[in-house]
């Protein structure tokens, strides 16, 4: 489910720049598909959440897949930009469904640190696709076409069903009898909980800010620094592996440290990969190496933050776990759109753009866990603590 997650967010890219020819449209149009897709796949979330509340997690995941799968073939046989935007939004609304209902799966199944170390072997596996499915997207462009990426998302999707039917059978939930009322007031409950801003912030600067990097990397590499639109795929894969490397070493840390700590730990290390960041700005040294050294620092950041902040969050909120899980993917992801929006719109003639980029991100998100977290009573100052 996570995979198909992001495959559905980054295989596309490739083709972006490609498209803005085909449907003889501007490339702001196509950005706009960008951000209107992460929109709908933010939103919907919340929606799927409550119905995963009130009916279980499995019964509302198999027609969110449905529904993205009719939106994947419009994409596919679209011949206007106009189609294509459809089928993207269809498209997102579906996939929308998949974050909160796998997590909330597994919330159900793991106590708090263990939920954080299987998170963190989610989160390989799906960082891995975020590298991987920009080349994958590249190879099937490059010998078949652009219609043929939707077309491996349709047969991913339905493979997903049937392997989804076999392993799910042994899920028994417990449904609840809820109104809408209710669902809205859970999620007005969290949005007051200063704990709840207090490890979505972070997580929503960290996440959001690296989907961003990769929503705009066709429009910086291939559109603005002239590299080949099959080989610029590659370029990610070095943003992607830092950040493995940051969940693996959270994943040592997890038992030995509490997960709050480990946060702020991960906060600690983007304010020194800021520094760094200014230091190469003042040298005035640009290529589009020092980018891709930049962003994948801010790669590791984002490995020790995504895991223990989305662990922190759900284990907080147990009793309400797929509710939570919607709400805290919504705020991630409309950041994400936010993020995408001005990263496809950056021009970048030198590394100050994206310097002021990942500053305010790291800035904003150590301020606000400093003053809702750290300051509080869950952050105890004892070094070493089993949770």
């Amino acid at each position: 489910m996570v995979l198909l997650n992001w495959f559905s967010v980054k295989i596309v890219l490739p083709a972006l720049p490609f498209l803005v020819k085909y449907f003889d449209t501007t490339t702001s149009y196509i950005q706009l598909s960008v951000t209107i897709y992460l929109i709908a796949f933010s939103i919907s979330r919340l929606f799927w959440g409550s119905l995963a509340e009130k009916y279980g997690n499995v019964r509302v995941y198999y027609p969110g897949l449905l529904v993205s799968i009719i939106g994947i073939i419009i994409s596919m046989t679209s011949n206007s930009l106009t189609q294509y935007i459809i089928g993207r939004t269809l498209e997102g609304v579906g996939i929308g469904c998949l974050a909160p209902t796998s997590r909330a799966i597994l919330t159900e199944t793991f106590e708090k640190d263990e939920l954080s170390r299987r998170m963190i072997y989610v989160s390989v596996a799906a960082s891995g696709m975020l590298g991987v499915s920009p080349i994958i997207g590249g190879w099937i462009m490059k010998i078949l076409s652009w219609r043929a990426i939707f077309g491996f998302l349709m047969i991913f999707s339905i493979f997903l069903y049937f392997i989804s039917k076999i392993n799910f059978k042994s899920i028994h939930e417990k449904t609840a009898n809820l109104t809408y009322k209710d669902s809205i007031n859970h999620y007005m409950t969290l949005l007051k909980d200063r704990y709840f801003w207090g490890f979505a912030i972070p997580y929503a600067c960290a996440t959001g800010g690296f989907i961003g990097y990769f929503s705009a990397s066709p429009f910086w590499f291939v559109s603005q620094l002239g590299i080949d639109t099959h080989t610029f795929s590659y370029l990610l894969l070095p943003s992607v592996g830092l950040y493995i490397v940051g969940l693996l070493i959270t994943n040592r840390m997890v038992g030995r440290y509490r997960l709050e700590k480990i946060i702020y730990f991960g906060l600690i290390v983007g304010l020194f990969l800021l520094i760094f960041s200014v230091i190469i700005c003042f040298f005035k040294l640009f290529s589009f190496i020092w980018i891709i050294v930049i962003m994948s620092l801010f790669g590791l950041v984002a490995g020790f933050i995504f895991p223990t902040a989305n662990s922190c969050l759900l284990t907080r909120f147990k009793k309400t776990a797929a509710p939570a899980s919607a709400m805290v993917s919504t705020i991630v992801f409309l950041a994400s759109s936010i993020f995408s929006t001005i990263t496809m719109r950056m021009k970048i003639p030198n590394l100050i753009p994206v310097v002021i980029y990942i500053g305010i991100l790291i800035i904003f998100a150590y301020v606000m866990y400093y003053f809702l977290i750290v300051r509080s009573e869950i952050y105890p100052h004892s070094n070493k603590s089993k949770t």
